[in-house]
C-alpha cells in the first residue's frame, strides 16, 4: 500500500514537471557529470604525465685497481634531472659543490693538493642530466708511480667515507633528493 502511494506521488511530481523540462533538467545532470570525469581524467593525465618523466639519481663510486677512482652521478629515470645542489659530508663536514673554493675545502680535508685532483665538476648555476646519462664529480688520477696503489687505496678508504645528498627536479619543477652512504 505505501508503495503504490509512494509510485502516485512519483507520478504528480512528473506531471508538473513539462517535457522539455525534464529534458533540461537531463541535459544538466549529464553535463555536471562531464565535467566530473573531465577534471579527473585531467588529474591522472597530469599524474601520468610527472610520473613518466621523472628522473632518478643514483651515485656510484668506480673503485677498479688501475682505474682512476671517481665518483659518479646517473640519471637512471625516464626524465630529465635538474641538478640544484650536491652536498657532499666527510668526517661532519659539509661542502657544497657550487664554487671552486668549496672543491679546495674538501680536497684539504682529503689531505690532497690541487695537482692529486683530475677532474672535477661545480654548479654555479644548473647542471641538467638527460635520462640513462651520468658525469662525474670528482675523478683522481692513477699514478704511473704508484705500483702498489697505496695513493689509490688510500683514495678509495676517503672515498667510501662519503655521504653525498643531491636535490634536483624534473621539467615539471617537482623536487626530489637522493643520498648515499658508501659506507
Amino acid at each position: 500500500m505505501i508503495e503504490i502511494k509512494k509510485m502516485q506521488y512519483a507520478n504528480q511530481l512528473l506531471n508538473t514537471f513539462t517535457a522539455g523540462e525534464i529534458l533540461a533538467f537531463s541535459s544538466l545532470v549529464i553535463a555536471v557529470l562531464a565535467l566530473i570525469t573531465t577534471v579527473w581524467q585531467a588529474y591522472t593525465t597530469r599524474k601520468h604525465n610527472i610520473l613518466s618523466v621523472k628522473p632518478h639519481i643514483a651515485l656510484d663510486i668506480v673503485t677498479i685497481v688501475s682505474k682512476e677512482p671517481k665518483v659518479i652521478i646517473n640519471n637512471n629515470g625516464a626524465g630529465t634531472a635538474y641538478i640544484r645542489y650536491i652536498n657532499i659530508e666527510y668526517k661532519g663536514q659539509f661542502f657544497t659543490l657550487n664554487s671552486k673554493k668549496s672543491v679546495h675545502s674538501l680536497l684539504k680535508s682529503f689531505e690532497l693538493t690541487e695537482t692529486d685532483l683530475h677532474r672535477f665538476i661545480f654548479f654555479p648555476g644548473q647542471l641538467s642530466l638527460t635520462p640513462n646519462s651520468s658525469k662525474e664529480i670528482l675523478a683522481f688520477p692513477v699514478s704511473k708511480h704508484d705500483v702498489n696503489f697505496s695513493m689509490n687505496k688510500s683514495l678509495i678508504e676517503k672515498l667510501y667515507q662519503l655521504k653525498i645528498y643531491v636535490v634536483y627536479s624534473c621539467i615539471y619543477n617537482k623536487t626530489y633528493s637522493s643520498s648515499s652512504n658508501f659506507s
